[in-house]
Order: structure tokens, then C-alpha cells, then sequence
């Protein structure tokens, strides 16, 4: 069985992200967390990206962008496998450099047939823009708020957390994403391992 180790470390009021690349016919599960928490605010989140929420960029986009479109359901718009798109709901974006995670701030109402307009932006990990480049065509998965699983970590100074019953994995091939977010005046960490389970 292979294993990905991660940790990653949260200002107050941020949210980080540590995207975890999918592997053919393997379901990532993350069974346990170690975590050093210091408000009652804190969460570690999980994004588990399905085939339904995968689609493509439509139209390339410059680093320094803040707007993007996807490609979506053909004849309707903001729509991707007959599920809307909205505010609130997410997006794992491969850029020419790798993965990155945001939120959807609002979609454009007014946008074209078959493409998901998303014209504002919650950029996480204390950016403001996308980290390198998007071409046209690359990948992106579309993730509905509904379908994220949150563990409030709380104010306890040290904690190892066992994942299950929670639904702490991903789908087969599918990436997943950990977002870790520091509550008000105090820094979060969280570490641990992601097994890529046998096919």
C-alpha cells in the first residue's frame, strides 16, 4: 500500500489546502489526523471530488485572473450533469503548475449556454489569484458544498482524531483536497497520512 504524508500549518482566519493527487483504480482514505488546534472555530474539512463534478476549463485565463469558465451542460447555463452551480459550492482547478482550490463567490446568471460562468472568487491558502497559468482544456472538478465532510477540531491543544465513522476518502482515482482553517487569534496544524488502498 502506498502512503502520502502532509501536514500543513494555518494563520488565523485562513483556510489551507493540501490537494492530494488520485492514483488509477485507488480510493484514498485518510484514517487518522493529528491535529494542534487553538479555538473553538477550528475545522479540518475534506473535499472528495466525484466523475459527476469533473469538467474542463473552456477558455484560458491568465494568473492573474480572478474570473474563469468551465464547461458545462449543453443548452443551460451554470449547470454540470444536470446538478446547478452555485455560491458557496467549490472547484479543484489544475493550473499549468499543479492543483489549487477555491471557492465560488457567485456565478454569472447572464453567462453563455454550456459554460459555468464563475465571476467571483474565494481564493484559498492566503492567495488572490490562480498560481500559474490555465489553459483551455485543463481539468477541473466541480465540488458541491453539500458534499464536503467537516470535523470541528475545537480548542483542544493536541488531538488525534479518527476519521472513521467520518467519510474521510476519496472516490476511486479521484484526488481529494484537506482544507485545515485557523479560528479568530489562533494558528491550526494538522497532519497525518493518506493511504492509497489497494485496487
Amino acid at each position: 500500500m502506498k502512503y502520502k504524508q502532509f501536514y500543513v500549518g494555518s494563520s488565523a482566519n485562513q483556510h489551507d489546502t493540501i490537494p492530494i493527487e488520485g492514483r488509477a483504480l485507488h480510493q484514498i482514505v485518510v484514517p487518522e489526523l493529528f491535529t494542534v488546534a487553538g479555538h473553538a472555530n477550528d475545522t479540518v474539512r475534506l473535499f472528495a471530488p466525484t466523475s459527476l463534478g469533473k469538467t474542463t476549463v473552456s477558455a484560458a485565463v491568465v494568473s492573474a485572473g480572478v474570473i474563469i469558465n468551465l464547461v458545462g451542460d449543453a443548452s443551460v447555463k451554470n449547470t454540470l450533469n444536470g446538478v446547478a452551480v452555485e455560491a458557496a459550492d467549490f472547484v479543484l482547478l489544475y493550473t499549468d503548475s499543479g492543483m489549487q482550490m477555491f471557492e465560488i463567490g457567485t456565478v454569472d446568471a447572464g453567462g453563455a449556454d454550456a459554460v459555468i460562468t464563475i465571476d467571483a472568487i474565494t481564493f484559498y491558502d492566503g492567495k488572490t489569484s490562480f498560481d500559474d497559468d490555465v489553459a483551455a482544456g485543463n481539468a477541473a472538478y466541480v465540488i458541491w458544498a453539500e458534499e464536503v465532510s467537516t470535523i470541528a477540531t475545537g480548542s483542544v491543544s493536541t488531538a488525534t482524531l479518527q476519521t472513521h465513522p467520518y467519510p474521510f476518502a476519496g472516490n476511486l482515482g479521484s484526488p481529494i483536497v484537506l482544507d485545515s482553517y485557523g479560528g479568530d487569534a489562533a494558528a491550526h496544524y494538522i497532519s497525518g497520512l493518506a493511504e492509497y488502498g489497494k485496487e
